[in-house]
């Protein structure tokens, strides 16, 4: 592994060199060493010649698209990071795509210096976090070695029963990351949001003793709350957020929409089905004056499907 060292190397594909240029002018002011690829091709050949901490490529590219580029370049390169630029994506049409790839993140051109910044930070984070964990695991399997004679047969067994939970866990898992994904692409800030909300959440069920169950929906629900957003035009989010006060009224409408966007997006089955009720309520307030139903006091507790002490 090549990438221990204070400095992160990220690798930037995309035929069109006016963009390869502003993307490498930031992060190397901010302390990436950078490669450039104008092609797919040449992207691979580099791949090949170097690990990476993060590749960023273009979506639409002449021979081959960026989700097929990164999908090879996870095969070359799995411990990288990989995100993808586009100016306008079908997230929907091409879960398949996304999944092979493992993309950790969209950014949407043009992009704001800052979101871009924020989107390469949390990549470089959740880079290092796996290279720890993978250190961390592979200390963990060669002290457990001596012991693998004595009890093979029903490590084996274990071993498949875990892989058996923990894919069925990551699948579901990756089901609620790519929707979160697809909010941020929108709206960059609803990481931070989320996280926000998340630990806020966790007081809440903490503190009314809520069973594991009914406290996992509800960290669910905080992680998608505003999935939604998905509906909303982003240059609307951003004024919605720093300037509610000169929005019309039919861009009010589209606001007060994006809840039951999110409620239909997230229909789960048993035993996730409450989601959907707790993210359509999620913008309803005590004395009514939310929105999408405008109830009030505890009728916002009949909308949902937890029994809160």
């Amino acid at each position: 592994m090549n990438n221990q060292g204070p400095k992160h190397r990220i690798l930037i594909v995309d035929d069109e060199e006016i963009i390869r240029l502003a993307l490498k002018k930031i992060l190397e002011r901010n302390g990436f060493v950078i490669d450039e690829a104008d092609t797919a091709v040449d992207g691979l050949a580099q791949l090949e010649r170097h690990d990476y901490s993060l590749v960023i490529s273009d979506q639409k590219m002449p021979g081959m698209s960026g989700l097929e580029f990164l999908a090879q370049a996870k095969t070359l390169c799995p411990q990288s990071i990989r995100i993808l630029t586009t100016v306008a994506f079908n997230v929907a049409a091409h879960i398949d795509e996304i999944n092979r790839a493992e993309v950790f993140q969209f950014i949407v051109k043009p992009w704001e210096s800052e979101n871009l910044l924020e989107t390469v930070h949390r990549g470089i984070k959740k880079f290092e976090n796996e290279f720890r964990s993978e250190s961390l695991h592979e200390s963990s399997l060669a002290a457990s070695e001596t012991l693998a004679t004595t009890a093979l047969s029903l490590e084996n067994e274990h071993e498949a029963m875990q892989a058996q939970i923990q894919n069925l866990k990551a699948n579901w898992q990756q089901t609620i990351q790519i929707n979160l994904q697809t909010a941020q692409t929108i709206c960059p800030w609803l990481s931070t949001q989320a996280q926000n909300v998340r630990r806020l959440c966790a007081s809440m069920a903490s503190t009314l003793e809520l069973e594991s169950s009914e406290a996992e929906l509800l960290d669910i629900s905080a992680q998608l709350y505003d999935i939604g957003m998905v509906s909303v035009p982003p240059e609307l989010a951003r004024r919605w957020r720093k300037s509610p006060d000169q929005l019309t009224d039919s861009e009010w409408d589209i606001i007060h929409q994006h809840s039951s966007v999110g409620a239909n997006l997230a229909r789960f089955e048993a035993p996730f089905q409450g989601v959907a009720e707790l993210i359509r309520c999620h913008h309803e307030r005590l004395d009514g004056s939310g929105f999408p139903f405008g109830i009030s006091g505890d009728q916002s507790v009949s909308y949902t499907h937890l029994t809160l002490p």
